[in-house]
């Protein structure tokens, strides 16, 4: 199966939906619009690791940025899906500490 690269509208879309809101800040689409290029599945995680890392939260299902943040493009995130599926596995907590949000 070959799955072709997603217009930036789809991409924005399949992040919503992800997330469970209908638009996402203008700082939060236009980073994931340019660090992806299209990918769905790094589109994923880096909104995923975005929550993750507390640098946007949903809240009464609106997205927002958290009120401390500064400049989202300075964030050192990696260049690929594998690097930010892997630090986002290496944020975990030890085994047995783990709560479910």
């Amino acid at each position: 199966m070959v799955l072709d690269s997603m217009a930036p509208e789809e991409t924005l879309n399949l992040i919503c939906q992800r997330h469970g809101v209908y638009v996402l800040p203008e700082q939060v689409a236009t980073l994931i619009v340019d660090k992806v290029q299209g990918n769905p599945f790094f589109s994923e995680e880096i909104a995923y690791a975005l929550r993750d890392t507390e640098q946007i939260q949903v809240v009464d299902g609106e997205c927002v940025l958290n009120p401390g943040l500064g400049d989202l493009h300075s964030l050192d995130f990696p260049d690929t899906v594998e690097g930010v599926i892997t630090s986002r596995i290496d944020r975990l907590p030890p085994r047995g500490n783990w709560r479910l949000k």
